[in-house]
């Protein structure tokens, strides 16, 4: 198997160029707002070269935080995100509330929290997608609340079959003790192929799946 995080071919980055230009031609629903538990959102809008229209970028949560937010968003979008500074992360890590975001991406705790003000100002919440992985502590009683998310798009990325659902995309691929790990690194560095991409993003989007 390829090692993962491989370097991409200039074979892999032609062949992941038409892949996303393939993706950009079969798009049809272009203003929705992912919330993501992880970079999912962030990744998947770059793929399809569209604006950010979330905060949820660049960004990871704890699934029970996750959780919290996307079952309270008005409630959490209105509070002010404050800097945790009791961290040694590496990297900014935010509050809102009692619930902790952990800007994985940002040099600084005010670039994170300008992008996080500026990008949910363009949240569309009449086409609200929920992207949730199984990674990070997800367990059984995050699945259940999962599953009673009020939102009509809604998709799980999960790797053991057990979280089997009409809301779950299995990938059971490269799992980390059952888990799914980094969907993004790639797999393939002749096709640039990710994790993420055994999950048709655009059939959801167009509310096909």
């Amino acid at each position: 198997m390829i090692p993962i995080g491989k370097i991409v071919t200039p074979i892999g980055k032609i062949v992941t160029w038409k892949r996303n230009l393939k993706r950009r031609k079969g798009l049809q629903n272009k203003d929705f707002t992912i919330l993501s538990s992880n970079c999912a959102g962030g990744v998947i809008y770059h793929d399809l070269g569209l604006q950010f229209k979330s905060p949820t970028i660049n960004l990871w949560f704890k699934p029970k935080d996750y959780l919290k937010f996307i079952s309270n968003l008005n409630k959490y979008l209105s509070m002010d995100l404050v800097e945790e500074t009791e961290t040694a992360l590496g990297y900014p890590v935010g509050l809102l509330g009692d619930i902790h975001l952990y800007f994985f991406h940002y040099r600084t705790f005010e670039d994170a929290k300008n992008k996080w003000n500026s990008r949910k100002k363009r949240i569309n919440k009449d086409n609200i997608y929920v992207i949730f992985t199984d990674r990070d502590g997800f367990d059984d009683e995050d699945f259940q609340n999962f599953l009673a998310l009020p939102y009509k798009h809604k998709i799980l990325l999960a790797g053991d079959k057990k979280y089997s659902s009409k809301y779950t995309k299995i990938i059971s691929k490269d799992l980390e003790n059952g888990h799914l790990g980094d969907i993004f690194a790639v797999r393939n560095r002749f096709t640039g192929k990710r994790l993420l991409d055994e999950f048709d993003y655009v059939s959801f989007l167009n509310n096909r799946c």
